[in-house]
């Protein structure tokens, strides 16, 4: 859903069927705007997964503040 002049999409049939996405930032991040992605990636990545057909791994979790 991304359109965008600098961007083209292609198929890359070789790569696997499943990738790892990692996400880090600095211990004791206060910016609303880190925290509000790493909450928007633990919510939406485990979705995204099953919809490809893939199981969503089981990662650790830390808390956020």
């Amino acid at each position: 859903n991304i359109r965008s002049p600098y961007i083209a999409f292609r198929p890359v049939p070789e790569l696997p069927r499943s990738i790892e996405l990692v996400v880090a930032w600095p211990a004791g991040e206060t910016s609303a705007l880190v925290l509000d992605f790493i909450e928007t990636t633990r919510r939406v990545a485990p979705g995204l997964a099953r919809e490809l057909g893939l199981e969503p791994a089981q990662g650790p979790r830390p808390s956020l503040p």
